[in-house]
């Protein structure tokens, strides 16, 4: 019994003097005053675009992507991209370089391009742009339209829409 005092002394408070714990803290990061440069490249690349109800509305496939240092804008070579309506395909647009805003989802095809329905009409140009909002396709360049194996018009310009049923074509 002799002992039982200072072990539950040692028990309750220890042994030695009392020292209260050392608090660590880590600095918080500060956050850059410009945002800092991102750049990228990425091979065999596809992206798909949704409307805001789940549909899609864009399927990009490319050879290689890149994106440039504070970029709004992806760009991808050796491109096939399929515009959607109503979550079914419409359009198929084959071009060496397409670009893709990332706010207004606009796309510019540049290089040989050719867009073809569903149904098999075709047009053909230098430039094609796609403008969502619109459901609207405008070419530049070297423009020519074909319907079935009998039927072609040329000019410098056209503006359709993505069905091409309805198009104007410019000399």
């Amino acid at each position: 019994m002799r002992y039982t005092a200072p072990l539950v002394c040692l028990l309750f408070w220890g042994c030695g003097p009392r020292q209260s714990p050392t608090v660590i803290s880590t600095p918080r990061p500060q956050p850059s005053s410009t945002p800092f440069p991102v750049s990228g490249e990425l091979s065999g690349a596809k992206t798909v675009l949704s409307d805001g109800k789940g549909n899609r509305l864009l399927e990009l496939t490319g050879l290689r992507a890149a994106l440039a240092p504070g970029a709004t804008e992806a760009t991808l070579e050796g491109t096939r991209a399929v515009l959607y309506k109503v979550g079914k395909p419409v359009l198929t647009i084959i071009a060496k370089n397409v670009r893709v805003e990332a706010n207004s989802h606009k796309l510019t095809a540049e290089g040989s391009v050719s867009a073809q329905t569903t149904d098999g009409r075709t047009v053909r140009c230098d430039t094609l742009i796609w403008r969502p909002e619109t459901n609207q396709v405008d070419g530049k360049g070297k423009v020519a339209f074909l319907a079935g194996s009998n039927f072609a018009l040329y000019g410098s310009r056209f503006t359709a829409d993505t069905l091409l049923q309805t198009l104007k074509i410019l000399p």
